[in-house]
């Protein structure tokens, strides 16, 4: 959801590596029919059931990195805050090096401001400026392979009507589809957007874009105006631009988070 609202626009992930993701409605449906088939034959030995996609039918991000902002600008959201972009790195480094002018830098100096103001700081106790992406790493750029063949045999189990009820099998899953049904997912589910609210969103997706452009002209114009008040050149004062722009940014994700 936050990459739909145009808060997350960097992504650290390895294109070529495969990850195991899984629907969730097949994980509650392997759990449906794992208890049935334990409670209805009382095997000796603990069955271990792998709930996987890495064997089967995996997925990696090269798939739809194109696609991705495609499907943001396809099913925007009505409560974004900025033009949704997003952007897979290969690193942990180069997305930290991101974070600290998308988040760290902003968080303090907003959260100085609030201070000053009398409020109460918030932005440095976002989940996003508290994550530990360091324990994460060995899953991130790592391949895991799991497979799955009790899983297989569990689907084997079930009788026609059952597999359409309690289906386990992914092999023949579209990945690209499902990324299509899961931003359709976000709006509904996780933002409470109706559907009939899909043309309003559509057109603040488009502002959002068109004014993305303006906002560039006006950093400009800032940096400039900058330039000429500390008597530096624009080189000297690009630090300008660059403050003012994550300002901007803060006050967006700010002015969302209170409506």
């Amino acid at each position: 959801m936050g990459a739909a609202k145009g808060i997350v626009r960097r992504l650290p992930v390895s294109r070529d590596v495969i990850y195991d993701y899984i629907p969730v409605d097949i994980v509650i449906n392997e759990l449906i029919v794992a208890a049935w088939h334990v409670g209805t034959t009382r095997p000796e030995a603990t069955p271990v059931y792998h709930c996987t996609s890495s064997t089967t039918n995996p997925f990696r991000w090269q798939a739809v990195e194109y696609k991705i902002n495609s499907y943001l600008h396809k099913y925007p959201l009505k409560s974004a805050v900025w033009y949704p972009t997003l952007k897979l790195l290969p690193s942990l480094l180069l997305f930290r090096i991101s974070a600290i002018f998308v988040h760290f830098i902003p968080a303090y100096i907003l959260d100085t401001l609030t201070r000053l103001a009398g409020g109460r700081p918030i932005f440095q106790e976002a989940p996003i400026n508290k994550c530990s992406l360091g324990r994460l790493a060995p899953f991130i750029f790592n391949e895991w392979r799991f497979p799955n063949p009790h899983t297989k045999d569990l689907q084997q189990k079930l009788s026609e009507k059952d597999k359409e009820l309690f289906n386990l099998d992914i092999s023949t899953m579209d990945w690209e589809a499902y990324f299509v049904q899961m931003a359709q997912g976000v709006r509904r589910y996780l933002n409470n957007e109706h559907p009939r609210t899909l043309p309003a969103a559509k057109r603040k997706d488009s502002i959002l874009g068109y004014t993305r452009g303006l906002h560039a002209l006006v950093f400009a114009l800032i940096w400039w105006i900058g330039s000429l008040v500390l008597g530096t050149s624009m080189t000297k004062s690009s630090w300008v631009a660059v403050l003012s722009y994550m300002l901007f940014n803060r006050c967006n994700e700010l002015s969302s988070s209170l409506t």
